[in-house]
Order: structure tokens, then sequence, then C-alpha cells
């Protein structure tokens, strides 16, 4: 990120600068839902995350000199120092910025607007909290698969089921995924579609007919150094077994707390598919491939959707 430098201002000077003569452009750079909950007294709303964020400036000030002073949530949010970047490379150059944001305005003591005029909680990160046990919707949860070739890329998906509970501290579960119900995205609508579908249940791929299920077990996790809500806050180790055959691999988890009840958990892996038997087109065990040539890493993004369980269910 280009760090351009922008005067900056406090809590008082903003305040007297308001009651001015000539008051400047005061900038909400946060998105509308929490712009219409709280804001400085005569401050306009233009999200700063926004592509159309310079666009919503010129609507509201298309002079490039007139003074404008940004303000986000506070200063450990970088979302002013996004503003200020944008508006300096789009020509503005009076720009100031409010580094404290609206927290420290209103820790300031300082009157505010807004349907709730408080500020707003952060979205809490996911932490395990004792004996809870979540059931995966089956309905909603997937797996998407992604496999490779030097000519191109098939993917799809695979429906799951299972369960994820807590249990000393740590989360534990099984994750069933039934491989019968593999199916191709990409050649939807193309004669290809049940021909490729039929030999990824061959046995030249997943054999599903002798192996109609595989399995991630949780056998372990540790929280990661990194606790954010976009980043994934816990590693998973657990047992992958796939036509009968089983490793251990270690799996990223990031965990959303949906509502009360509700949970999301996905995941995004890459395996060696020989590890698993699985050594159609791998020119690691076969030469002369031709066209049948298939890349041995096989990546796999998994979207969990799990609702909390009564005890002992």
């Amino acid at each position: 990120m280009t760090l351009i430098q922008a005067q900056e201002v406090d809590c008082p000077e903003l305040h007297a600068l308001l009651k001015s003569e000539h008051p400047p452009t005061i900038l909400d750079i946060l998105p509308p839902e929490y712009y219409e909950k709280i804001r400085i007294p005569s401050a306009l709303n233009a999200c700063a995350f926004n592509a159309d964020f310079i666009d919503l400036v010129q609507e509201i000030s298309a002079d490039q000199n007139d003074l404008i002073v940004v303000y986000g949530v506070g200063e450990d949010s970088l979302d002013w120092r996004v503003a200020v970047d944008k508006l300096h490379h789009a020509g503005y150059s009076n720009v100031s910025v409010l580094k404290a944001g609206i927290e420290g305005w209103v820790e300031a003591g300082y009157s505010v607007d807004g349907t709730e005029k408080k500020i707003q909680e952060d979205d809490r990160v996911f932490s395990i909290q004792g004996e809870r046990r979540w059931k995966i919707d089956s309905e909603q949860s997937v797996l998407e698969w992604q496999g490779r070739k030097s000519t191109g890329h098939h993917h799809g998906t695979i429906k799951v089921s299972g369960h994820i509970f807590e249990e000393n501290g740590e989360l534990r579960g099984t994750i069933f995924a039934d491989m019968k119900t593999i199916q191709d995205v990409d050649l939807e609508g193309d004669p290809l579609k049940p021909v490729l579908e039929h030999h990824l249940n061959s046995e030249d791929f997943f054999f599903t007919k002798l192996f109609p299920t595989a399995k991630f077990e949780i056998t372990k996790t540790e929280l990661n150094e990194v606790q954010s809500i976009t980043y994934p806050q816990i590693l998973a180790t657990g047992t992958l077994t796939v036509r009968g055959v089983s490793h251990t691999i270690e799996v990223p988890l990031v965990i959303t707390d949906l509502d009360e009840t509700t949970i999301s958990i996905e995941t995004h892996f890459d395996i060696d598919r020989t590890k698993w038997g699985i050594i159609y087109g791998s020119s690691r065990f076969f030469r002369h491939l031709s066209y049948h040539k298939v890349f041995d890493i096989f990546s796999a993004q998994c979207l969990l959707y799990g609702e909390l369980s009564p005890p002992n269910q």
C-alpha cells in the first residue's frame, strides 16, 4: 500500500472547524449500514471499500481543492489510510484525516447523529466455549473439488454430512463425503459431462461402487497466532480416508458464528491423490500417457453449515 501523507486533525480541531464560517466536507468512509447508525453531525457517506468510492466523492465534492476531512472507525483500522491514498491518486489535494475515527469522537464526548448513536460492536471471532455440538446441514453444505490436466481443468461438487463438537478446549468431529454424489459443474450441458462423472466413479478414480464414502476425522486442533474473522483461526489435524486408504493431513478452518445456533466452517486444501491410490494419469507411475495425463495435486474447498444440537445428540 502506498503511504501518502495527509494532514491530521484531532477531535477538538475538527469540532472547531465544524463551527467555523466555512466548515470542511466531512466524509464518513464506512459502509452505509454503519453510517446510518452513528456518524459525526453533517458527515456525508462514501464507503472507502466501494469500487465507486471516488465517483461517490465526486458527487459530494467535485472541486478537488476543497478541504475534505475523512474518518473511519479508529486509528487501528486502516480504512482512513485506504481513503487518503485513493483521494490523493484521484487528484484531491486538500485532504485531512481524523485518525481517532468515530470511536475517538465519541470517547472525547462530542455529539453524534444516527439511528442508534452508539459505537457498533465488531464481528466476534469464533471461540471454543465448552461442550457444544453441531450437526452438519447436508442440504446447504458442500465439498467443491478441482482436478487439473495439461489441457485444462474440471471442477464440481460432492455432498457432505457429519458433526462437529467441542471437547477439552478443542474441536473434534467427522465429515463424511458421499462420493456417489460427485458431479462435474464446468461441463453442464455438454455430452461429456456424464462421461466424466462415470469415469470419476470408476476404478480409475474414486471406485465408488466399493468405496461410496470418504471421511475426514478431526483428531487435533490448535489456534493460529492470528485470530481474525477473515483468516483461518484454527488448524485442524485429522485422518482423511479415501478409497479405504487413510493419511493424516492438516487443514485451516475459517469459522464464523452466523447466529446463536448456526456456524459456518470453510476450509481449502490440496492433496496428492496418488497417496490414496488414485494414480490414473500420473506420469510418476505411467509412461506414454498422451492426453490421459492428469496432475497429481487435487484441490478441495469445503463449506459447512452447522446447526447447534441438543446435548448428547
